[in-house]
């Protein structure tokens, strides 16, 4: 193996692992018909993940005019979105929040980026009537790009060295990019994470192909076509992750969920902003000040 080869996978087995508890919640998720008590079981062992929750339903971003004490109405009033977000908001906070150097990215862009993708995926989801897959499509937007942390780490390269690679036909895809420079690309680093975490499998095939979902198995290629449709309408939206930003192949397979007419997918691109300013509301309140 190559010793760049080598060294991402040292910086991979470094990563922090996941709490055991968030590592239930997300292969429960995973199951597009899990349960809701369920759901709030696992929320009850963890104090801390419980405390965030009861906080959360009781800010002034709810405006209920009666306290909620209980996991039941607590889960119930927030769904699966919000809860997510705080699950990897904060079990994982320390991967989420640094600068992306090699991509020219700054603190806190990659979890936008994140989180409007998740917001997009879902928002296909249920455009294209695929609701069982709502939740998982936005738990995998959520994650789809965490191999871009270990890649930031060795893309020493100047951001005008990276975009002329694509933009004067020499590369016509970032991926290629990162393969020419590192002899891997963020989507298998990140499948690398997924395994060294645990992660739920069909959260393991998103990431290795949320940008070539003609490539992953049967069973999950719909789920990799929305988090690659949501990928692009966040970059669209103008959140990406700095110098690659739109520099991916729109796959053929994804094509025919665009059949749309054009003030439909504006409306789409709209519709993530103000989701996403009420996710990163409800985030903000409940992190300490």
């Amino acid at each position: 193996m190559d010793d760049i080869l080598l060294e991402i996978s040292e910086k991979v087995r470094e990563i922090p692992q996941v709490s055991p508890n968030t590592m239930k919640i997300l292969n429960l998720i995973a199951d597009p018909e899990y349960s809701v008590m369920e759901l709030k079981k696992l929320i009850e062992l963890d104090v801390s993940l419980a405390t965030k929750c009861l906080k959360l339903v009781n800010s002034a971003a709810f405006g209920l005019r009666t306290p909620v004490e209980t996991m039941d109405r607590a889960v119930s009033y927030l769904g699966s979105k919000p809860i997510m977000n705080m699950i990897i908001n904060s079990d994982m906070d320390s991967v989420f929040d640094p600068q992306l150097v090699g991509y020219q990215a700054e603190n806190g862009d990659l979890w936008a980026h994140s989180l409007r993708t998740a917001i997009g995926a879902k928002l296909f989801a249920d455009l294209t009537d695929n609701y069982e897959l709502s939740d998982l499509a936005y738990t995998a937007g959520l994650l789809h790009d965490i191999g871009k942390i270990i890649i930031a780490q060795f893309l020493n390269v100047s951001p005008e060295i990276l975009q002329n690679k694509y933009e004067v036909g020499k590369e016509t895809d970032f991926l290629e990019v990162e393969t020419e420079l590192l002899k891997t690309d963020h989507t298998e680093v990140g499948q690398m994470m997924a395994l060294r975490w645990g992660l739920p499998e069909a959260l393991q095939i998103v990431i290795r192909f949320h940008h070539k979902p003609d490539k992953a198995p049967l069973k999950y290629r719909k789920l990799c076509i929305l988090v690659h449709l949501g990928d692009l309408f966040a970059a669209l939206g103008g959140y990406s992750t700095g110098v690659d930003s739109l520099a991916y192949r729109l796959n053929p397979l994804a094509k025919q969920y665009l059949k749309f007419k054009y003030s439909v997918l504006e409306k789409l691109i709209c519709d993530i902003d103000v989701e996403y300013s009420k996710a990163y509301e409800l985030i903000a309140d409940e992190k300490p000040q």
